[in-house]
């Protein structure tokens, strides 16, 4: 399903794509085409209801985003499914970063990269903070699936995320596509 709503719902986002088109080279690699359509071949239709249910961040197992330098290094990449707001917003820090490194050494560009990516990570996990002290009522007691939650727990996914980019900045992308694939053909989601 997050694969559908970054095609239907965050690309659909014409801001955001016009912000993409003038700063990137779009490529759309799709490891599983099978994976998440019907016996038909076509694309499962989603209710409303489910859409909006469907949390900021979920889909990491096969959506992922990679922003890259222009040798096909990782400088930054997006696991999940993203608003179109929040996928702009990433993609600004991703051009930022690059922006920072362009002229750099490739040693030197991996390590700002990771200081960078750090500091990042360490402000997104002050605005998810935030949240829990601005909320405390809805983090205690049993977990209830509310907003707040949610925009909370997406908050910690683009951390987690964060932290996974931190390692991978400046490796390329051909080799984690591979073991990406390798690791769904073990898991029984592609052939």
């Amino acid at each position: 399903m997050g694969s559908n709503l970054m095609r239907t719902v965050t690309f659909a986002d014409l801001p955001l794509v016009e912000y993409l088109k003038q700063n990137y080279v779009v490529v759309w690699h799709n490891q599983s085409p099978d994976l998440f359509s019907s016996e038909a071949g076509q694309q499962e239709k989603y209710t409303a209801e489910q859409v909006k249910a469907y949390p900021q961040g979920g889909g990491g197992g096969n959506v992922r985003s990679y922003f890259c330098t222009p040798d096909g290094g990782i400088l930054y990449y997006l696991e999940g499914y993203w608003s179109g707001e929040r996928y702009l917003a990433e993609a600004r820090f991703a051009r930022d970063l690059f922006d920072k490194v362009k002229s750099l050494p490739a040693t030197e560009q991996a390590e700002l990269a990771r200081r960078t990516l750090a500091k990042h990570e360490e402000m997104i996990n002050r605005e998810r903070q935030a949240i829990r002290e601005q909320h405390p009522e809805e983090f205690a007691g049993r977990f209830r699936p509310t907003e707040v939650r949610k925009r909370e727990a997406a908050l910690g996914l683009l951390a987690r995320t964060l932290q996974l980019s931190t390692r991978e900045a400046s490796r390329p992308v051909p080799p984690i596509l591979e073991e990406l694939r390798l690791a769904n053909i073990r898991r029984g989601a592609i052939k």
